[in-house]
C-alpha cells in the first residue's frame, strides 16, 4: 500500500508539475487601443506588399522615426524575387527593433481572411527563430487597403495566435500586443471577438501550410 501510494504521489506531483509549466510558457495576448509606435517590444509585425516596400501605414510611420533600413531591406528582398502572400520576412530597424514584415497588401478580398491568418502564424515563426518575447502587431487585413472587418481581422489572427501557442509551448514568446490605432467602436469590435475565447473554430485548414514552406517553394 505505501509503495502505491508513493507512486500515486509522484504521478501526481508530475502531473501538477507539467500544468505549471504549461501555464507559465502560455502566450499572453494583449488589445490595446493605442498607436503601436508607443508600444514597448522586441518585434513589431509590418504590413507589406509582396513585389515591393509600403511607405504608408505602420511601414510609413516606422521610416518616420529612423527604421528606414528595415523597411528598404524588405523592398531589395522583394524585387528579387516576390514573396508569396502572407510570407514574413524579417529585418532590422534601428536600436534594435526586429521588423517582422508580412505580405499582405494588395491580396484579393477572397483570400483575405486565410492570408492574414497564414500572415499572423508567420509572423509568429519568425519571431520564435529572433529569439523575442514581445511582439506589437496591428489589426492585419483592416484600414484603406485592407477589405477585413475589425471583427473578421480579430478572427483570423487570434485563431492564429492560438495555434501557434498550442504548437509551441516551449516558445520563446511571453506577450502579443495587438493594436488598434482607429476609433473606440473599432476597439470594441475587436474585444468582441477577443473576449469570447476558443478561436480554433475560425480556423481555416490551410493555415497547416506553414512560413517555412513558402519559404522553400520561393527557393524553387
Amino acid at each position: 500500500m505505501i509503495v502505491f501510494a508513493v507512486y500515486f504521489t509522484t504521478i501526481f506531483v508530475l502531473f501538477i508539475i507539467i500544468i505549471l509549466e504549461r501555464m507559465k510558457n502560455q502566450i499572453s495576448v494583449k488589445v490595446v487601443k493605442a498607436n503601436i509606435l508607443g508600444v514597448k517590444a522586441q518585434g513589431m509585425v509590418v504590413p507589406q506588399f509582396a513585389d515591393k516596400m509600403s511607405l504608408t501605414g505602420v511601414a510609413g510611420a516606422l521610416v518616420s522615426c529612423g527604421h528606414y533600413c528595415g523597411v528598404h531591406d524588405y523592398a531589395l528582398a522583394a524585387r528579387q524575387a516576390k514573396l508569396p502572400f502572407g510570407y514574413s520576412f524579417t529585418t532590422d530597424g534601428a536600436e534594435g527593433l526586429k521588423m517582422l514584415n508580412v505580405s499582405v497588401l494588395g491580396v484579393p478580398v477572397g483570400e483575405a481572411f486565410n492570408i492574414m491568418q497564414l500572415a499572423t502564424y508567420a509572423a509568429l515563426t519568425e519571431a520564435e527563430k529572433c529569439g523575442l518575447s514581445t511582439v506589437a502587431m496591428p489589426a492585419l487585413g483592416t484600414g484603406q487597403s485592407g477589405s477585413l472587418s475589425f471583427k473578421q481581422s480579430a478572427k483570423a489572427m487570434l485563431s492564429a495566435i492560438e495555434v501557434y501557442g498550442e504548437q509551441h509551448p516551449q516558445s520563446s514568446l511571453r506577450k502579443i500586443v495587438i493594436c488598434l490605432f482607429k476609433s473606440e467602436s473599432a476597439f470594441k469590435a475587436y474585444n468582441e471577438v477577443a473576449c469570447k475565447k476558443n478561436y480554433r473554430r475560425y480556423l481555416n485548414r490551410e493555415l497547416k501550410i506553414w512560413n517555412d514552406a513558402n519559404r522553400r517553394n520561393m527557393m524553387m
